[in-house]
């Protein structure tokens, strides 16, 4: 069922945080996996987001937090400090960009400049928030780390994991004023079939699967080399 927007989540110290504040905060992971596999059944993506809300939830009450604790504290991050830290940022980057360039890609991509400035005023405010307040006041040595290793190496444990890509082929669409559609559906198909077989006979051969995804997937993982994560 969708949540009534102005409905309230929860409250924190006083705080609202509303339906429509935690599906701005869902949807784009929604999207993101919309995106990344199509003809997805609804009933997966409604299982997803009642899986991951609690999770979302908890992120928001603990923003909501620390952001009271900012203003509380009066910490205030500047404008130098914010386009310093993109800076940092994309010059780290496999191809470094200039601020201006970065400020055009994001712009191609429907992000806004000004919201990310603000994204990353706030993660500056908490670091330097957890600086003021722990920073000098705590210490741990190597026998502190590995006893807590040792009480809780469950923690540490890798469940084993599996990454995913594929390409995807689509037979051609069928033009309905064809003499014989089926006629025209099948070749269609025959056709898309024959393509994966050689796809799959130069994979085999040692050609490299994210080009040849790249190049012939009809999914949008195509431009990350038919990676589904």
């Amino acid at each position: 069922a969708e949540s009534i927007p102005d409905e309230i989540a929860v409250t924190v110290n006083g705080i609202d945080i509303t339906e429509a504040e935690l599906d701005k905060a869902i949807n784009p992971r929604l999207d993101a996996i919309a995106k990344q596999a199509e003809n997805l059944p609804p009933t997966f993506l409604e299982q997803y987001k009642k899986q991951i809300k609690p999770q979302i939830l908890n992120s928001l009450i603990n923003e909501k937090l620390l952001s009271a604790k900012v203003k509380e504290t009066n910490i205030v991050i500047s404008d130098e400090e914010v386009i310093n830290q993109i800076k940092e940022l994309i010059s780290d980057q496999p191809e470094p960009l200039t601020l201006e360039e970065f400020e055009k890609k994001i712009a191609e991509h429907g992000l806004n400049f000004e919201d990310m400035k603000n994204e990353v005023r706030r993660k500056l405010s908490y670091e330097k928030l957890m600086t003021s307040l722990w920073e000098g006041k705590i210490s741990a040595t190597e026998e502190d780390a590995r006893k807590y290793y040792d009480e809780n190496s469950k923690l540490f444990e890798q469940p084993e994991q599996i990454a995913v890509s594929h390409i995807l082929i689509k037979p051609e669409p069928i033009d309905p004023n064809v003499d014989d559609p089926n006629e025209a559906e099948k070749q269609s198909k025959a056709a898309a079939m024959a393509k994966a077989q050689d796809l799959l006979k130069q994979i085999e051969d040692g050609a490299d699967f994210a080009e040849l995804a790249k190049a012939n997937s009809a999914c949008p993982s195509s431009g990350d080399g038919g990676d589904l994560g």
